[in-house]
């Protein structure tokens, strides 16, 4: 077991799975059942969620709103053991909420959402944080991209730079800016990759961070800015990992379509797997063919979980 922090934004994701007719004028004089979950998901939700499942223990620095919402998340961290002392509530706010309709076909989409009006984690951190990230095995954030009040304060890169001076690995997702922004995105996030070891992207968020159409070259780029290595997630095209020696292309695991419940998390969970062979100590192609292996068991259950 390893000791995992891990900062960045949570949420809920309220998911309806079922069947509905497409037509509009029946559509709405249709009643029918579903299969409802509700999962603690945002930028770390479910990477925190596996990785606890994998046996690790998990410390989350987050913020939530003092809504119903927000006791949502707070109870799954409190099943997850994650120190709550690290939990910031934020009085007169609102967590969000993701809404996946998947009563058409779909697997992901279509989606409607409530944004926060809290922030999405703590801008300030103390040395309580510190000594967390300085006694851990492995520091990860997600979602750095979504919250451009962070990109010029310095804590997160703080936070990195304590790391790597303790001897902590490292990794970050940076996903994507949640408003219209211009690419490339990359100077959001350059001062934070000499920081890290591992820098998980999929495919558009490669491309957009550097502005070019190929993923390749994209994470080749984004390897001489720092990290050691970089790994693109392709959804049905599998990944890529690109680091000093070369490049390891890793295919998806086939599952026949019936018995996809939905893509959802399955990223975030792709990148759990991937600390937790890294952190058994194992070969650059043997994380990746875990991380796809754990990627693919999300994809029957709802959202980026096991499942019971």
């Amino acid at each position: 077991m390893a000791k995992i922090t891990i900062l960045g934004p949570m949420n809920v994701d309220l998911i309806i799975h079922g069947a509905a007719p497409a037509e509009k004028e029946k559509l709405l004089e249709w009643v029918g059942t579903s299969n409802v979950s509700v999962l603690t998901a945002g930028a770390i939700g479910y990477f925190t969620g596996i990785v606890h499942a994998l046996g690790h223990q998990v410390t989350v620095f987050t913020t939530i709103g003092d809504d119903p919402l927000g006791l949502i998340v707070q109870d799954s961290l409190k099943t997850m053991k994650s120190n709550l002392v690290f939990l910031e509530i934020q009085k007169g706010k609102n967590t969000a909420i993701a809404v996946y309709l998947l009563l058409f076909g779909s697997k992901k989409r279509p989606l409607t959402y409530q944004m926060p009006t809290h922030d999405l984690w703590p801008l300030k951190f103390t040395k309580m944080h510190l000594n967390a990230v300085a006694k851990s095995d492995w520091f990860h954030h997600g979602g750095y991209l979504h919250f451009p009040a962070a990109w010029s304060a310095g804590s997160v890169l703080e936070l990195y730079r304590h790391a790597r001076n303790n001897g902590v690995g490292t990794s970050l997702d940076p996903q994507f800016p949640l408003s219209d922004y211009p690419t490339p995105w990359v100077h959001a996030i350059e001062p934070l990759l000499p920081f890290i070891d591992v820098l998980f992207v999929d495919k558009n968020e490669a491309c957009n961070l550097i502005a070019t159409g190929d993923h390749l070259a994209a994470a080749k780029a984004l390897l001489k800015m720092g990290p050691k290595m970089v790994v693109v997630k392709l959804g049905e095209q599998g990944s890529v990992l690109v680091d000093k020696d070369g490049v390891i292309e890793q295919p998806a695991e086939k599952i026949p379509p019936e018995e996809i419940v939905d893509s959802i998390g399955a990223g975030d969970s792709f990148d759990a797997g991937f600390v937790d062979a890294w952190l058994a100590k194992k070969s650059r192609k043997e994380c990746i063919e875990h991380a796809t292996r754990v990627a693919a068991r999300t994809l029957r259950h709802p959202g980026g979980q096991f499942g019971p």
